[in-house]
């Protein structure tokens, strides 16, 4: 069993000030069950540095656009990181995409970083040609 708990946060693009992407973290076990880790992470951010803060945030996240899939951002804490965190949001957002209508698969961008480039070949999955731009 890992040592994080995962959280889907779905977006929500049709309400005034939507969002556009859906977000999988992962959170520590003694943080995950927090109104904090249960909050949309835009909701966390409004309050982020405030007294409103516990100073908590997600081991690792990934989101991806809720039209077309394209992976926005992947983000491990270094602590976490070549631990699989990462790769369990991949497998996690590709789960959620077959279980859940309207929420496409996370697939992969032409804009990836070199430590993008790198995970993208060790969770497969189509990727289209690298972008340097």
């Amino acid at each position: 069993m890992p040592a994080y708990s995962i959280q889907f946060h779905p977006a929500n693009p049709k309400s005034m000030g939507g969002i556009a992407t859906h977000t999988v973290e992962a959170w520590a076990p003694e943080h995950a069950d927090t109104t904090w880790a249960r909050a949309h992470p835009t909701e966390r951010n409004t309050y982020a540095g405030s007294s409103a803060d516990p100073g908590t945030r997600p081991i690792s996240s990934m989101s991806w656009h809720h039209k077309t899939g394209e992976i926005k951002g992947v983000y491990t804490e270094p602590a976490h990181q070549r631990q699989g965190v990462a790769s369990a949001l991949y497998q996690r957002g590709q789960e959620i995409a077959g279980e859940t209508r309207g929420v496409p698969k996370p697939r992969h961008s032409a804009f990836r970083t070199d430590s993008g480039e790198g995970w993208s070949k060790a969770v497969g999955g189509r990727r289209p040609a690298r972008n340097m731009a």
